[in-house]
């Protein structure tokens, strides 16, 4: 799959080996959906960069500068691709500590959609799946729950887990044994009328889907609920789904021999693709 990159507005491959990015993992990112000149849920994943910026120490980012570099790096995109956005704190400090004043780095990547290779249709809904446990867990660290910080490892070697079987994802435990997440979505459990999904205070990351679904469920008759969730919670759920910017909402038909009804998921799934073309912006003509 062919990647093109940016680095500060200039398209290039490389970026310097005693960048911060590559020496410490010290910055974030996000991975949105683009396509026709339009950036779906740029809120939310506005929201991610600017607090991660904040969390992190990094200077204030500017929204404007950011759509302009997004807007060159789209040019001449018209199908549905991926765009990941990768802030770096640049170069510089001594060791692991940070330079007084940083001079953050922005990395564009555009590459082709994984659903969307022989059609455009954007309101293919993405299939039932299969998924399991994954042995890995999510690490315990309040002081970067919930961030999409670029250190993640973990996901890494979960993800790991899944190649040469029949899993298309792996739900992640952390060492107390609470649900936290699958390998590169949130998760999301129907009992009744409630929705529930993880609290993402101590482990995890919080997906952007995740962060906006919370606005759309209240119209489909569902209450939403943060909390912990054990692993036996799953198999008495009614219904089971997971969700990330890419594919967004992704129905889960059976977990550890448990098989669950995806009709009630089917319904989040148009109502949330609906609501992405909706209140999709445009950054170019």
């Amino acid at each position: 799959m062919s990647v093109r990159s940016w680095v500060d507005g200039q398209e290039q491959n490389h970026l310097e080996v005693l960048d911060r990015a590559v020496q410490y993992g010290d910055g974030f990112f996000t991975t949105m959906l683009s396509a026709e000149g339009q950036l779906y849920n740029w809120s939310a994943h506005w929201r991610r960069l600017s607090e991660s910026a904040s969390r992190l120490g990094f200077p204030e980012m500017e929204e404007q500068s950011v759509l302009q570099q997004l807007a060159q790096a789209l040019t001449g995109n018209e199908r549905p691709v991926v765009v990941k956005v990768i802030v770096s704190r640049g170069l510089g400090g001594i060791g692991y500590q940070p330079p007084v004043e940083a001079k953050p780095r922005i990395i564009i990547q555009v590459s082709q959609h994984p659903l969307y290779k022989k059609t455009a249709d954007m309101t293919e809904m993405h299939p039932a799946m299969v998924v399991t446990l994954c042995k890995s867990v999510c690490a315990i660290n309040p002081q970067l729950a919930g961030m999409k910080h670029l250190n993640r490892l973990e996901n890494v070697l979960a993800r790991a887990e899944l190649i040469g079987t029949e899993f298309a994802e792996g739900i992640m435990l952390n060492a107390r044994q609470q649900v936290i997440s699958a390998t590169q979505s949130n998760v999301f459990l129907i009992k009744g009328q409630q929705l529930v999904t993880p609290k993402l205070i101590d482990s995890g990351v919080e997906g952007t889907t995740r962060c906006q679904l919370r606005f759309l469920v209240e119209s489909l008759g569902l209450e939403w609920i943060e909390r912990e969730v054990a692993l036996e919670e799953i198999r008495d759920a009614d219904g089971l789904f997971l969700s990330n910017a890419v594919r967004g909402i992704m129905p889960v038909k059976e977990f550890m021999n448990t098989k669950f009804a995806v009709e009630r998921v089917v319904e989040i799934q148009q109502a949330w693709l609906e609501w992405q073309q909706n209140n999709a912006i445009r950054i170019r003509e």
